[in-house]
């Protein structure tokens, strides 16, 4: 139904927003996610859930492109079949990427990203700032129903 289009049409943005990225940055991380999303736990997340939730079509290349009208056809119908998510050519390189820059999220390096001398900050407010990064970063986790994805 309508659920299922939505969570393609998302498993498709994800893939290729972050495959894109991947390709220009040269390398996907935790910095370059957080930068790309704008600092936005949630939003980071959520890119990330999209594309670790996404499974490959069997010949693991993207659909043909459909005739729009047919597509419409079938909807009026109520049974669209929808195709699998556009995927790069491998979809398990960019799942491990996206993984390996989640896990990195929750790094002080992350956290200060933007803080040109983050030693000079004092221990304890090192620390602060620390635990709330973290803390959004579970809330975005939380928000966003990542738990499903990675268990």
């Amino acid at each position: 139904g309508g659920e299922e289009q939505l969570q393609w049409a998302l498993q498709c943005i994800c893939i290729s927003a972050l495959a894109l990225v991947s390709r220009v940055a040269g390398r996907l991380s935790g910095a370059v996610l957080w930068e790309w999303a704008g600092g936005d736990a949630a939003w980071a997340l959520l890119l990330a859930k999209g594309v670790l939730s996404a499974s490959a079509p069997p010949s693991a290349a993207p659909p043909p492109a459909g005739d729009s009208e047919a597509f419409e056809l079938q909807e009026v119908r109520g049974a669209p079949e929808l195709p699998p998510p556009a995927c790069p050519e491998s979809l398990d390189t960019l799942q491990a990427a996206v993984l390996h820059a989640v896990l990195e999220l929750g790094e002080p390096s992350v956290a200060f990203l933007h803080i040109a001398d983050a030693a000079e900050i004092p221990i304890q407010a090192h620390g602060e700032a620390l635990a709330r990064h973290r803390a959004e970063l579970a809330a975005g986790a939380a928000a966003c129903g990542m738990a499903q994805v990675l268990a």
